[in-house]
């Protein structure tokens, strides 16, 4: 909140009071020995869903910090049949072509089970071998009994259907908006210790490009 206080009025004096020892909420970092843990999120999300915590993390200047996958994370792999697979985009391909056809299948009802959309949108074979394993995976079962509206991530996917008629429509739409959104111009954040006190008193601050003083308490 102070972040955004300091963008959309920068000529006011921004207190920060926290209740713990240290300002930041849950971001935070521990390293053990050779280890280091995250004492919150651990992850960063894509867009267009992380599309505004990408823009704060570039506006502040961490985006060199930014720690991206091994390619071991990158890697997926599929038990099946007595054997573990790894998922690949020609393996996808040859095990499944009918999601070539995805653009031209028709729109579908509001709601549907997750096995319904997914075997008439993609094919029965990804249905039956991907779609059933992930939502194994997440829900521990129920692909025909789970609703693709209400259950992540399946839910996007109906989302993007019924918006835009199929999901490749849907995944050009959300990269056209991502690559297309206006920028913002950057604005450096001041360090957290400038708007607190050691002692949970609000610290003196002023500006000298104003005449008047705006005190905020966030």
């Amino acid at each position: 909140a102070a972040f955004f206080v300091r963008r959309l009025l920068p000529f006011a004096d921004v207190v920060v009071y926290e209740a713990s020892d240290r300002v930041g909420g849950w971001l935070h970092s521990t390293k053990k020995g050779d280890f280091l843990f995250e004492n919150g999120p651990a992850t960063l999300r894509g867009a267009p869903a992380g599309k505004d915590t990408w823009d704060i993390i570039k506006t502040i200047n961490l985006h060199k910090q930014v720690l991206g996958p091994t390619d071991a994370a990158t890697s997926r792999y599929l038990y099946h049949k007595g054997s573990l697979q790894k998922i690949t985009p020609f393996r996808l391909l040859s095990d499944c072509p009918e999601v070539l056809l995805e653009p031209f299948k028709r729109k579908g009802p509001p709601d549907e089970t997750v096995g319904e959309m997914l075997t008439r949108r993609l094919g029965t074979a990804f249905a039956e071998k991907y779609g059933n394993a992930m939502t194994n995976g997440i829900y521990a079962g129920g692909f025909n009994r789970i609703s693709a509206a209400t259950s992540s991530p399946f839910s996007r996917l109906k989302s993007m259907e019924q918006q835009h008629g199929s999901l490749f429509g849907g995944l050009i739409a959300m990269a056209s908006s991502y690559y297309l959104r206006p920028r913002t111009s950057q604005t450096n954040l001041p360090h957290a210790h400038d708007a607190t006190d050691t002692n949970d008193k609000p610290a003196a601050a002023t500006n000298a490009d104003s005449a008047t003083t705006n005190n905020l308490a966030i």
